[in-house]
């Protein structure tokens, strides 16, 4: 092989190694936005047409099961993203046939108030809920809970009430619709005396309405086997007691384990978790500013310490990470102990039956 062979050699291997390296920078920072994370994928799956907000990169991302749209072709969409109601937000996602918003995260400081730039921050939004959020991408998508009635989040404090007092099961039938629909949900019960909480129990379920009766029925029992300890009889105690009834959701699968990421978008509202193996852990967002001292990473070391694992377990394979949202359906106040008149629940069908279907 003569001299210009060689160099027509040389500089075809250079030329490949520099095609390669570029390649590989690419994929790296994901300039072409070709490359889509697990979690990420798992999140935007099988949700249809989902509207991606200002982000050419993103509009290049594949998920089965789901179409990404720029997020200007809706004007409706894109006015009411301006605005600062998030209910004038889900109406044009439903009116335009959308189920979610794609958004790049923003690190510079928010300067205004509209939803858009509140979505692009992690900051929630009543109507909607995060579904996914790193550096690269925040995903949420219509929150169903938003359209339970008040009447329907009523009745639930009436049925834990009765159901902590001993009142007899009622039939799943007798619950409106929206407490039956099926989807998996976690409902806590929690009794607090003076503003103080005495006990919490919660439970899953396959509809609001099931998770209810088992939650309830757990609190009354653990509250009988530490009666002593609880200051006496639930019978007794409990119409000197609010009731509360939430649910304890997922706001947000969290796709960055850096500390400081972690701590820049938890707010005073959320609560640490991850799931593991099928069972998850916790802490509620009370807990969390108490146990963080306003860090979310320092009580997310404190949860992994408190379950047996190690303090820095943030990057474990098996961790699923996301931020805990406790919405509140109903508070049923204390009710005096005297006869004043009012005909006691014997029964929760009694009030469920009567609310509007």
């Amino acid at each position: 092989m003569g001299a210009p062979s060689w160099r027509r050699f040389l500089y075809a291997v250079l030329g490949a190694c520099a095609v390669a390296a570029a390649g590989i920078g690419l994929w790296r920072s994901d300039l072409l936005g070709m490359r889509t994370s697990a979690p990420l994928a798992r999140a935007l799956s099988e949700r249809g047409r989902v509207a991606v907000v200002h982000s050419r990169s993103l509009l290049q991302l594949h998920a089965a099961g789901t179409k990404l749209v720029a997020a200007e072709e809706f004007p409706t969409l894109t006015k009411t993203l301006r605005g600062r109601d998030g209910q004038a937000v889900v109406d044009a996602l439903l009116a335009a046939g959308l189920t979610a918003l794609l958004f790049e995260p923003q690190d510079t400081p928010n300067s205004t108030d509209s939803v858009e730039a509140r979505l692009a921050h992690d900051q929630p939004v009543p109507g909607l809920r995060c579904l996914f959020l790193d550096r690269t991408a925040a995903l949420f998508a219509v929150d169903s809970v938003a359209a339970i009635r008040e009447s329907e989040r009523l009745a639930t404090g009436v049925v834990a009430r009765a159901l902590l007092g001993g009142a007899r099961l009622p039939r799943l039938q007798s619950f409106p619709e929206p407490l039956r629909a099926v989807q998996p949900v976690e409902v806590m019960v929690l009794l607090r005396k003076a503003g103080r909480a005495r006990l919490w129990r919660s439970a899953r379920g396959n509809s609001i309405a099931s998770a209810l009766l088992t939650a309830s029925v757990v609190a009354r029992q653990r509250w009988q086997e530490r009666e002593q300890a609880m200051g006496g009889s639930i019978d007794v105690l409990l119409p000197q007691m609010d009731v509360e009834v939430a649910l304890l959701g997922d706001d947000g699968t969290v796709g960055e384990i850096n500390a400081a990421y972690i701590d820049r978008v938890f707010s005073p509202i959320h609560g640490v978790a991850y799931e593991r193996r099928g069972a998850w852990r916790y802490f509620l967002p009370d807990t969390t500013a108490v146990e963080g001292k306003g860090r979310a990473s320092v009580a997310y070391r404190k949860l992994f310490v408190e379950d047996g694992l190690p303090e820095d377990s943030f990057a474990r394979s098996e961790l699923r990470l996301y931020r805990l949202i406790v919405q509140t359906l109903a508070v049923s106040k204390a009710i005096p102990r005297v006869d004043d008149g009012l005909a006691p629940v014997h029964s929760p069908d009694e009030i469920l039956k009567q609310a509007p279907k």
